[in-house]
């Protein structure tokens, strides 16, 4: 997975708060404050019924474990109820965690949605949207390296032909030629 932080992460910025029936809502202990947990890939179409097959995947570009006690992933506003993080959901230092909508019951969208990771203090940590998600197709965020002239790396997102759940999203070398006749 890439090692290098997005350009599309949002530092502290106030969550909107959605009510929840307190009955239902199970009391966890708050986990780590940090901003190394980003949005690292997602499949909100997946091929045959989307509801049991979909899902989202958080990397910790840290060399920290991080204890996501109380944190949320939620969809847009007024979309499905955000998902609280146990507080013995830990994401281990440099690796993945993939939350399947088995787990989450976040319905994503297959025409526009936006995925939002918000820490216990209700500040979103990383959000990202999307339009026209094709079938079968995740939307990663790669990183495409340059030769040394060009620069170094950069993060994009994409939407991959070959989902890779629990696994590096592709990297691309990006290279340069000069045509001579």
């Amino acid at each position: 997975n890439s090692t290098t932080k997005t350009n599309t992460q949002t530092k502290k910025k106030p969550a909107a708060k959605k009510t929840t029936k307190a009955s239902t809502t199970k009391k966890y202990t708050n986990g780590d404050l940090s901003e190394d947990i980003t949005i690292n890939e997602i499949l909100p179409n997946p091929e045959g019924e989307d509801s049991k097959n979909e899902w989202i995947e958080l990397y910790n570009n840290s060399e920290n474990d991080i204890n996501l006690g109380n944190w949320q992933l939620d969809d847009e506003e007024g979309g499905s109820k955000p998902y609280v993080f146990s507080d013995k959901t830990i994401i281990k230092a440099d690796t993945t965690l993939l939350i399947a909508n088995k787990e989450s019951k976040l319905s994503l969208g297959n025409k526009k949605d936006e995925i939002r990771l918000i820490d216990f203090e209700d500040s979103i940590i990383h959000e990202i949207t999307y339009e026209e998600a094709p079938s079968g197709e995740s939307y990663g965020l790669i990183a495409i390296t340059r030769p040394e002239a060009l620069g170094d790396t950069e993060n994009t997102w994409q939407w991959l032909k070959e989902p890779t759940p629990d696994a590096p999203n592709p990297t691309y070398n990006e290279m340069t030629a000069i045509i001579d006749k």
